[in-house]
């Protein structure tokens, strides 16, 4: 075995508001995910000598961000007001 391996690693973070304004007229959310993970395990082309002589495997980090807006009126749900 490989010493040197570990599990992936990943903390997740969600937070979302939604609202409305005007009377109900208008609403909205909002939202923010975050992923980061760390330890994947990447393939990486290397030769088969290189493979006989010392097997190498590549770690790397990885963080997703999600920004998400939206503003709607509620008697037209089809037509987004403000959407990203």
């Amino acid at each position: 075995g490989n010493n040197n391996l570990s599990w992936e690693t990943s903390n997740n973070t969600n937070v979302g508001i939604d609202f409305a304004l005007l009377s109900n007229r208008l609403r909205g959310t909002i939202e923010f995910f975050n992923r980061d993970s760390k330890n994947l395990l990447q393939d990486v082309p290397i030769s088969q000598d290189e493979i006989n002589a010392n097997p190498a495997i590549a770690r790397c980090d990885f963080q997703n961000l999600l920004k998400n807006f939206r503003l709607y009126d509620p008697q037209n749900l089809r037509n987004a007001l403000l959407d990203n």
